[in-house]
C-alpha cells in the first residue's frame, strides 16, 4: 500500500514560526487540516543533531549529546533521517510510546519537494521529556544546552497554543475561518432562490414611515430606495455574520440596477427563513417602541448589534431616557 503524500494548503519556507529571536520552525497546514513542523525544524530547534538516514544497516548510533549509546536496530522503513536522540540513554525513558512512534513514522507533504514532517504538538512533548530528564537529574553538562532550548520552547508556547501559533503564521487562521463560515452559508442559504412569498409584515414599513416623519401610502406602491438600504442594515446585516455580502454574490444587480430577486428567497427553510422571520418581529417590535429613526438605530446598535462592530454604549446621563424627572 503507497503511504499518502499530502499536499500543503498554508505555509511555506518564508514564513516560519518564530519562538525567539533565534529560534525559527518551519511550519505548514496540510490538506487534511493537520498542522506539522518539517522534520529538520524539530531537531535543530531544540539542539540535537541530524541521524542517519533510518534504511541504512547501522546496528549502533550514538548521540553525540549522549556519553551512553545505546544499541539497536532500526526497523522503520521510511526513507528519512531517524532522529538520533531516540536512542540517547538520558532522554529515551522519557519519551511517549506515542511520541516514539509518531517519530518512526513521519507525515510524508509536498510543499515545492518531497518533506517529512511531525505534528505540531510532538515539539512540547519533546521540550516537555527534555524538562523531565533534566528534573529528575538525568542531564549532564553536555546537555544543557538542549535543556534551554526545551524550557524557551515550553515558555514560547502552550501546548494548547502550538495549533494557533501556526494558525496565524501560515495565514491558515483565515482560511479556516472562512471555511466554517460557509459551512454555515451551506445551512443558511439556498444556491437558487425559491419562489417568493410575502415575508415582510405591513406593520414593518408602516414603522419605517412613522419613525421618519412620512405619510404612508393607501395603495401599495414602491417604496423610496432608502427604505432598501435601511433593510439592509436593520435586517441582513444584523442577522447573521457577513450575510449580506453572501447574498449580493448569490443575487446580484441586473443591468437595470435591480436585483433579479429578492434577498429573502435564497434563505434557507431549514435555517436562514426561520431566523429572518423572528429578526422581523423583534426589529418590528422596537420600532414600536422608538419615537423616531434616529432613536431606533440607537437602540438596535445596542439589542442587535452588527457583528465585527463594537456595540454602542450608553450611559445614564447621556440617554434621554434616564434623564430625572
Amino acid at each position: 500500500m503507497t503511504e499518502r503524500i499530502w499536499k500543503v494548503i498554508a505555509g511555506d519556507a518564508q514564513h516560519k514560526l518564530k519562538l525567539a529571536e533565534d529560534l525559527e520552525i518551519q511550519c505548514y497546514v496540510l490538506e487534511n487540516h493537520e498542522r506539522v513542523i518539517a522534520e529538520l525544524g524539530l531537531t535543530t530547534a531544540i539542539g540535537f543533531s541530524r541521524g542517519k538516514p533510518s534504511n541504512s544497516n547501522c546496528s549502533e548510533e550514538i548521540d553525540e549529546n549522549d556519553s551512553s549509546p545505546k544499541k539497536g536496530k532500526n526497523t522503520t522503513q521510511a526513507a528519512h533521517e531517524n532522529p538520533r536522540f531516540t536512542i540517547g540513554a538520558w532522554l529515551f525513558p522519557y519519551l511517549t510510546p506515542k511520541t516514539l512512534d509518531d517519530l518512526n513514522s513521519p507525515i510524508k507533504f509536498k510543499s515545492g519537494t518531497l518533506s517529512y514532517g511531525y505534528p505540531a504538538t510532538m515539539l512540547v512533548d519533546i521540550a516537555n521529556a527534555v524538562t523531565n530528564a533534566f528534573m529528575d537529574d538525568a542531564t549532564t553538562i553536555r546537555q544543557l544546552r538542549i535543556v534551554k532550548n526545551a524550557q524557551r520552547i515550553l515558555s514560547s508556547c502552550a501546548k494548547v497554543g502550538i495549533n494557533a501559533l501556526i494558525d496565524e503564521v501560515t495565514g491558515y487562521q483565515a482560511l479556516r475561518d472562512d471555511q466554517e463560515l460557509q459551512k454555515f452559508f451551506d445551512v443558511f442559504l439556498n444556491e437558487k432562490p425559491a419562489d417568493w412569498k410575502k415575508t415582510y409584515p405591513d406593520e414593518y414599513y408602516q414603522q419605517i414611515y412613522r419613525l421618519n416623519g412620512w405619510e404612508y401610502p393607501p395603495k401599495w406602491k414602491n417604496h423610496p430606495q432608502i427604505v432598501a438600504y435601511w433593510t439592509i442594515n436593520a435586517v441582513y446585516d444584523r442577522l447573521a455574520p457577513q450575510l449580506t455580502p453572501e447574498l449580493e454574490r448569490r443575487n446580484p444587480m441586473s443591468l437595470s440596477g435591480s436585483r433579479y430577486y429578492n434577498h429573502h428567497q435564497f434563505l434557507s427553510d431549514a435555517q436562514g427563513y426561520p431566523q429572518l422571520e423572528k429578526h422581523l418581529y423583534a426589529i418590528t417590535s422596537l420600532m414600536r417602541t422608538c419615537n423616531n429613526w434616529q432613536e431606533f438605530e440607537r437602540l438596535a446598535n445596542r439589542a442587535f448589534p452588527i457583528p465585527g462592530t463594537n456595540m454602542e454604549m450608553i450611559f445614564p446621563h447621556n440617554d434621554p431616557n434616564n434623564l430625572p424627572n
